[in-house]
């Protein structure tokens, strides 16, 4: 993981002039997320994840990555591109509980100019549409294993603070759909300090977070399988911005 987000770094600073040339921003992060999970699956018989301890602080297979592009033209959507992977076992002795889950998201965005410009840059607001693929295994240990690959569109809301004389921004994400009863629910909030490292034209930040998710699959979208996961922790990286 470490070496992913070193060598997405140094391809960052490699690509400056050039993306400086063509007007571009860029930023690229990645990190550690470390989820707790509860929730209820149902197929032939019913699995409370709750009850499993299902609270998993390492950091072993529970990690994210992004790239963000944007750009001054106002009509082409900016480019936003995310991946998510948790893995969380029961701490209960005995029992074999696991969630497997792996999710790409893709998101078109506009930032609405008139809110930055009347506020001097402090305050931006970027709306648009995320395409969410989300596949992974729910095993309930009970001689019970279900995979899944889905795709469905999100809403995209986003807002960020750029606090005034200090090095720190504000940052709030909400992602969501409601379709044929499956529900998914994606928000995070974080902190974004930028760090003492001197480098021409890239900004390195600690990202220190708290990301909540409740995804509700229901047997329309997935045959056999009615689940409804919440997941839930904090999460910490490190972003480059040029």
């Amino acid at each position: 993981m470490k070496k992913i987000i070193l060598s997405s770094i140094v391809a960052s600073i490699m690509a400056t002039s050039a993306s400086a040339f063509m007007g571009l921003n860029a930023e690229i992060g990645g990190g550690i997320w470390m989820p707790s999970l509860s929730g209820t699956a149902t197929t032939t018989n019913s699995i409370d994840f709750g009850t499993a301890n299902m609270d998993d602080k390492s950091a072993s297979g529970n990690n994210y990555l992004y790239a963000d592009f944007s750009h001054f033209v106002p009509v082409v959507p900016n480019i936003r591109i995310e991946k998510l992977s948790y893995n969380i076992d029961s701490n209960t002795i005995s029992n074999s509980e696991k969630v497997d889950m792996k999710q790409t998201d893709i998101v078109a965005y506009w930032g609405i100019p008139v809110i930055s410009t009347a506020t001097a840059g402090v305050l931006n607001l970027n709306v648009g549409v995320d395409v969410k693929n989300f596949k992974g295994t729910i095993d309930t240990g009970s001689s019970y294993y279900k995979s899944f690959d889905e795709t469905l569109p999100l809403l995209y809301l986003n807002t960020r603070i750029s606090v005034p004389f200090a090095p720190v921004n504000l940052e709030a994400t909400a992602k969501l759909i409601s379709y044929d009863g499956t529900k998914i629910s994606d928000n995070e909030a974080k902190m974004s300090i930028k760090l003492p490292i001197p480098a021409p034209f890239v900004n390195f930040n600690l990202d220190i977070g708290y990301k909540t998710q409740n995804v509700t699959i229901s047997d329309n979208l997935v045959s056999g399988l009615n689940t409804n996961l919440d997941t839930k922790g904090a999460f910490f990286g490190l972003n480059a911005k040029f």
